[in-house]
């Protein structure tokens, strides 16, 4: 499978936006900061690669672990969707 391996991926270390481009790492939805935590999860044959926000190193200092931090998020995200379904039901 597809490992990524170019940059260092952690919830330490951010990158200027257009250092990323280079990469080309782009962000799928509007990511509206400057600099940005490269993070990675790891499927079973690749590897999915994530932009995180100053948000997210907040969520880690409760938890350090990416791990959690992503967990977080996901979480949210179905939670935002599902009441979003819900008000237009």
């Amino acid at each position: 499978g597809r490992r990524f391996t170019t940059l260092k991926t952690t919830h330490r270390k951010k990158y200027s936006t257009n250092v990323l481009k280079k990469y080309k790492i782009l962000p799928s939805e509007p990511f509206n900061e400057s600099k940005a935590y490269l993070l990675k999860t790891h499927n079973k044959t690749h590897d999915d690669i994530w932009m995180g926000g100053q948000n997210f190193r907040v969520l880690t200092r409760y938890n350090n672990s990416t791990n959690y931090g992503m967990a977080i998020h996901l979480i949210a995200e179905a939670v935002s969707r599902d009441s979003n379904q819900s008000a237009v039901e």
